[in-house]
Order: C-alpha cells, then sequence, then structure tokens
C-alpha cells in the first residue's frame, strides 16, 4: 500500500490496505493510511471518518491529530484544522511538521506574524525543514523584506534545489517585485517537477492574467479549481478571467461561490462592482463598490466605478468626487481622466473638463470619441480653430461628428470672418 500510495496509483493502494485489514482488522496504521488515501484522493468526509475511527482508539496521538488536521485544511475547515495541529504540538512540542501547517494556516489568513513565528519553531525543532524555510521566505515577501525572503531562498535550493514550492515562493518574490515575466518562469519551474502542483497553476494564471492573456489565464486558474475546488481565490481569479473574455454571468457566477468560500478580499468587490455595471445595475455596483473602499480605501479602481455607479444614478457631484479620487490615488489612466472629464461637463466647469481630456487624448492620441469631446469644449470656449482641427482628428479616426454640431462650428467660423 505504501508504494502504491508513493506511486499515486490510489487504487491499488486502497486495495493493499483492504487486504491487510482483513489480514488484521485492528491495525491502526493501515486504517490511517487508508484516511490518507482517500484524502489524497480528494474524499474528505471519508478521510475524516477514517482518522475519526483511528483516533477512537488513540485519541492522544499527535500524528493522528495532524493527519486528520491535514483532511480538515483540505476540506476548507481552516478552523478545525488549527485546532488539530494545536493540539499536536500540545503533545508533541517538536512536531515541526505541524507547526509549519500552523504557519501555513496563519499565512493564508494573513496574520502574517503568528505565521513567522510557527515557521521559526518549525526550524528550531528542524532547521533542515527546506518547506518551513521556504515558507518562511514568503512571509518575508509579504512583509516586503525581500532581502531576509531571498536569504532563506538561497538556503532552501542550495539544501534541496529538487522541490516544486521553492520556485512557487521565489515566483512570489519577483511577482511581488513587479517582474510578471521572470515570475512567470519560475511558477513553470515548479509545474516542471510538479504539473499537479496547485499553487504554481493558481500563480502562473495571475501572471497571465496581468499579462492580457485572458483565455490562457482562464485555462489555468480553470485547473487550479480542478485540482483545488476550495481553492476560493482560483474561483475568483478564473471569474474575472470569464468577466475579460465577455462570460458576464459566468463570472458573476464564479465571483460569488469564491465569497462563499471564503474569499475577503476588497479586490473580488471591486470586480463585482465592475459586473454589476456590465450588466447595468448601479445600485449594486455601488453597493459593491463601496464595500471595496471600506476594506481598502486606496483602491483607485473601486473609486473609479464608484464614480460610474453615481454617474447612472445622476448623482453628478459625487461622481466627480470619486472619479477625483481615483485620479489621485491612480493609476492616471485615459479612462478615469475622461470619466472626470464628461461629469464635470455636466456641471459646466468646462475649461476643468478640457483639461481632464487633453490629458487623457494625451495618453491616447488615437482616441476619436476624446477629439470629439474636446472640440465640443473648445467650441464653447470659443476656440473655433482647434475646435476644428479636432473634429477632423475625430472624423479620421471614423467618429461621426454631430451634423448639427460642424453646422453651428460653420456658422460661428463664418460669423467670425
Amino acid at each position: 500500500a505504501q508504494i502504491h500510495l508513493e506511486e499515486k496509483d490510489y487504487d491499488q493502494a486502497l486495495e493493499a490496505c483492504r487486504s491487510a485489514l482483513e489480514l488484521n482488522p485492528d491495525n491502526l496504521e493501515t486504517k490511517n493510511l487508508v484516511g490518507i488515501i482517500r484524502r489524497r484522493q480528494g474524499r474528505i468526509e471519508e478521510a475524516i471518518a477514517a482518522y475519526e475511527g483511528v483516533l477512537q482508539e488513540r485519541p492522544q496521538s499527535p500524528r493522528f491529530l495532524f493527519n486528520m488536521g491535514i483532511a480538515y485544511a483540505k476540506g476548507g475547515d481552516a478552523e478545525k484544522a488549527l485546532e488539530l495541529y494545536l493540539r499536536a504540538v500540545e503533545l508533541k512540542p517538536n512536531f515541526a511538521e505541524a507547526w509549519n501547517n500552523i504557519g501555513d494556516l496563519n499565512l493564508r489568513a494573513d496574520r502574517v506574524d503568528e505565521a513567522e513565528a510557527a515557521f521559526l519553531k518549525a526550524l528550531a525543532f528542524n532547521e533542515a525543514f527546506v518547506l518551513a524555510r521556504s515558507n518562511l521566505a514568503e512571509v518575508y515577501i509579504r512583509k516586503k523584506d525581500y532581502a531576509k525572503a531571498e536569504v532563506q531562498l538561497a538556503v532552501v535550493f542550495r539544501n534541496d534545489p529538487g522541490l516544486p514550492g521553492p520556485y512557487n515562493v521565489r515566483g512570489n518574490l519577483l511577482y511581488q517585485q513587479g517582474r510578471i515575466a521572470e515570475a512567470a518562469a519560475e511558477y513553470r519551474k515548479a509545474l516542471a517537477v510538479d504539473p499537479g502542483y496547485e499553487k504554481a497553476v493558481f500563480n502562473l494564471a495571475q501572471c497571465l492574467s496581468d499579462e492580457g492573456d485572458h483565455q490562457a489565464a482562464m485555462a489555468h486558474f480553470a485547473r487550479a479549481v480542478e485540482l483545488a475546488p476550495r481553492m476560493a481565490e482560483a474561483h475568483a481569479g478564473l471569474g474575472y478571467a470569464l468577466l475579460m473574455t465577455g462570460r458576464i454571468d459566468e463570472g458573476l457566477t464564479a465571483i460569488l461561490l469564491a465569497q462563499e468560500l471564503g474569499l475577503v478580499s476588497a479586490k473580488t468587490h471591486v470586480n463585482l462592482s465592475y459586473v454589476y455595471l456590465l450588466k447595468n445595475e448601479p445600485d449594486a455596483a455601488l453597493e459593491e463598490g463601496l464595500r471595496a473602499i471600506a476594506m481598502d480605501p486606496g483602491l483607485g479602481t473601486a473609486h473609479n466605478n464608484l464614480g460610474i455607479a453615481y454617474a447612472r444614478k445622476g448623482m453628478v457631484r459625487e461622481a466627480a468626487e470619486a472619479f477625483g479620487k481615483a485620479l489621485e490615488l491612480g493609476p492616471d489612466t485615459k479612462a478615469v481622466r475622461a470619466n472626470l472629464a464628461g461629469v464635470l461637463m455636466l456641471l459646466g466647469k468646462r475649461r476643468e473638463a478640457l483639461a481632464h481630456y487633453l490629458e487623457a487624448v494625451a495618453l491616447d492620441p488615437q482616441d476619436g470619441l476624446l477629439h470629439n469631446n474636446i472640440a465640443v469644449l473648445y467650441y464653447h470656449e470659443g476656440d473655433l480653430e482647434k475646435a476644428r482641427e479636432h473634429v477632423r482628428r475625430a472624423q479620421a479616426l471614423g467618429i461621426k461628428v454631430d451634423p448639427g454640431f460642424l453646422e453651428a462650428l460653420k456658422e460661428k467660423r463664418r460669423a467670425s470672418l
């Protein structure tokens, strides 16, 4: 059974365990092995049932508590898993693997200091524990202490360069530094070692999404979901990729499922606000945008979405304030400039609107609609030559300029001659 388990031939491993239990029905090691097999098959409830049977006979076994903790973690019950790991280390304080898993759960919950303490305990009991050291590097990445992260990774690669995890962590380090292509290369190295390593599949999908390859990103997010059906972040990423490829309702379903699975993320609320804008539901978009800002006031995209929702509800002043905040927070995009300019026009602040439209068109001179709007503002400001110039640019870029405006511009130019 052990050999088949190592070969990932779970059916044969289970059959061997059954044969062993026929010979000795009370053998706890075999029953524990059945739990491990079921867990790796993704049959979490059956795994937990197997471990419970073992623990009835040996309730103070740190190893059996640890194994059941892994099953609960795989099933998405982090609280129960943490309880079992803590019971294990209470019984066996030098249980390095359990300390590592305690750190991993804290890291997933963004309790970075608690995670660091747990990984350091794991390494105190087993200095050569490569996985704990790799995870400690991840802690330092989260803390943006990249020098410390690199020191830990150097030790890991020196001691055991054949594991997928450290390549994944080094990818995270590069990703945090904005080196997306290099990060993707590291994630691919992790997958070359273990094609089923769901974290690396997910992280590679994020890189592909950032690079604008939403079809490839969608395929990788879907693969991550297949490998880890309860990975909330993967469902959220898949939802965003579906949105970017025009599959709005499917994207919404995936994002809502991510929330059901426990994902708490300002970015998710931003994406939901975007979905509801696409579905022309400004009230729902407004609600999600406000939730995103409550969690992270520095999200410029959330303020921009909020501005669009306000504008669609006719709340022009609120829209202008939201767009102004989005522009202040950055990035300075054409869309935010144009959105702000549009509502400033409605408020009669033509000179301010013109200034923002000119900034927007400088970012994208091939946007004919911007040239059209600039022409209208120059007309109202009395600069007829510049209005005419931007009309011509708009027409050259395929924009059908309003005939009534063209006639009014001609009349006004004639009158000025």
